[in-house]
């Protein structure tokens, strides 16, 4: 296949902590003529991350309204170069808040956040 998503690339700033990026965000969305929904978790709520005493940070995720479809997101703090990777892939695949909401993450990792978040937006 000769064809990639752009949008849906990761692209993520390996600092400490971590920022990570995908899709569609606040700056972009205007320039695009796009609405977003915004959802967000923090990290302070995560069970790995008050393991690992790294609560900075947050998961944001936007969605397309009406059809509450990922088109984008951001994690800044614990794994995030790791979660956007998940993010990223729901970005590609047209998830929903829905379908990230109900997904059933692994305990105690940092991807309990993504669900977490989404599951705010609906």
């Amino acid at each position: 296949m000769d064809y990639f998503d752009r949008g849906s690339v990761p692209f993520t700033v390996f600092t400490l902590p971590a920022a990570a990026c995908v899709g569609t965000t606040p700056s972009t969305a205007p320039q695009l003529g796009i609405n977003l929904i915004e959802a967000a978790a923090g990290l302070s709520e995560d069970s790995r991350a008050q393991i690992l005493d790294e609560m900075g940070g947050e998961v944001r995720l936007f969605f397309s309204p009406g059809s509450m479809r990922l088109i984008g997101g951001w994690v800044v703090g614990l794994d995030a170069e790791n979660l956007i990777s998940e993010i990223g892939l729901a970005v590609a695949r047209g998830l929903t808040a829905r379908d990230l909401g109900e997904f059933p993450g692994q305990h105690p990792m940092a991807s309990e956040t993504i669900a977490k978040a989404a599951s705010s937006a609906l």
